[in-house]
């Protein structure tokens, strides 16, 4: 059996989580099948024997009036031969995923990393591109032979959003490599970026979706002057980019951003996950939530919005803590109280760690991806 990834991003050349949910998902695969990745993109590479990387580019201009265009074609070209079962990721390769599935007559899973419907933000950044790509996420959820949900509340919009049988979906969390992710000091990185010792972090784009608006409202009534590490991604659009740079400017607080339109460096990333005190994940809408999982195995604890995928990752107050994010003076006060407890914080890293051992680490969840593979296929080895 070989298997053939679609998707947009792939390490290193990606900007969000779902190129980083890719690019370590195919590495534990191969290790188990066959695997080759078709991607957005010009290089053509050999990872190991049992995985290759193939990128595809239509060379049309990428500008904001045929981005789509962009999309549409990258994504159909990925048609160009066989494969026995394919796996596409997100929406972006939906249509070459449909495509393929026809033109072989072969399995098809779709694993929506976050679905079109439920970000209605999107229309204000891409205006009428965001009823393209609601249309052919749909048509690839209708065609799919198995979906993959990260959680329960993902397949429960799956099913409300999609009209899908309950039957046609599985439930498989993104995972996370904890030999690589775990507590890891660099003094290094802290001095690099203007790091004091002690912090609180947040990871992720500047996204009505990732609740940066949230977070800053948070901090605007937080009675504590530790000092806060904002590590930015690419922004939703070039006017959201400057008004969030504008209400980070009135805040009167000790803010350190690390901004990145594309990647950061592993190694950095897990030094800050595991310096920080405690990470800030306001996200209104997050199907699942990888910067939950990674800190979590680097055993510094997270206080979430009571959302999405964080609702099946964390275990209030147990292994992390869940809040109302959009209450800012509870979500203030929470953070506050937390800090006031840092051994109380460390006891709860560890039990984070224990628990993505046992439940998120990449080599129980790919062979869970393994059994669907093959079941599709007929085959019991």
């Amino acid at each position: 059996m070989k298997l053939t990834i679609l998707t947009q991003e792939y390490p290193p050349h990606h900007y969000g989580g779902a190129g980083v949910l890719v690019g370590e998902l195919s590495v534990f695969l191969s290790k188990l099948i066959n695997v080759e990745v078709r991607y957005f993109g010009h290089e053509q590479r050999e990872i190991s024997p049992s995985l290759s990387v193939t990128g595809y580019d239509c060379n049309i201009k990428e500008d904001n009036s045929n981005k789509i265009l962009k999309v549409l074609f990258n994504s159909i070209a990925m048609v160009d031969r066989r494969a026995d079962i394919v796996h596409a990721f997100p929406w972006h390769t939906s249509l070459g995923a449909v495509f393929l599935k026809k033109r072989y007559n072969i399995p098809l899973v779709f694993t929506p990393t976050s679905l079109e419907k439920l970000r209605p933000w999107k229309k204000e950044a891409t205006a009428n591109e965001y009823a393209v790509s609601s249309y052919i996420e749909d048509l690839c959820i209708k065609n799919a032979d198995k979906l993959v949900a990260f959680t329960t509340d993902m397949k429960n919009d799956l099913i409300a959003c999609h009209d899908v049988p309950e039957d046609k979906i599985s439930i498989i969390p993104a995972g996370v490599d904890t030999i690589i992710y775990k507590k890891t000091f660099c003094e290094k990185v802290l001095t690099k970026y203007g790091i004091k010792k002690d912090y609180i972090l947040f990871v992720g784009r500047k996204s009505k979706q990732k609740g940066i608006e949230h977070l800053i409202n948070a901090i605007s009534l937080m009675k504590n002057n530790i000092q806060i590490v904002l590590c930015l991604g690419k922004a939703d659009s070039d006017e959201y980019d400057r008004s969030i740079k504008d209400k980070l400017l009135k805040l009167n607080r000790d803010i350190v951003i690390i901004e990145n339109k594309d990647t950061y460096i592993k190694e950095e990333i897990i030094s800050l996950y595991s310096h920080a005190m405690l990470i800030i994940v306001p996200s209104i809408y997050e199907p699942f939530g990888l910067v939950n999982i990674e800190a979590m195995a680097c055993e510094t604890p997270v206080i979430a919005n009571n959302t999405g995928g964080m609702k099946d990752i964390i275990k209030n107050e147990e292994t992390g803590f869940l809040v109302n994010a959009e209450n800012s003076q509870l979500f203030a006060h929470k953070i506050d109280t937390l800090l006031a407890a840092p051994l109380h914080l460390k006891k709860i890293g560890k039990k984070a760690r224990e628990d993505m051992i046992e439940r998120y680490d990449w080599r129980v969840i790919a062979q869970q991806y393994c059994s669907i593979y093959k079941n599709l296929l007929g085959k019991n080895d």
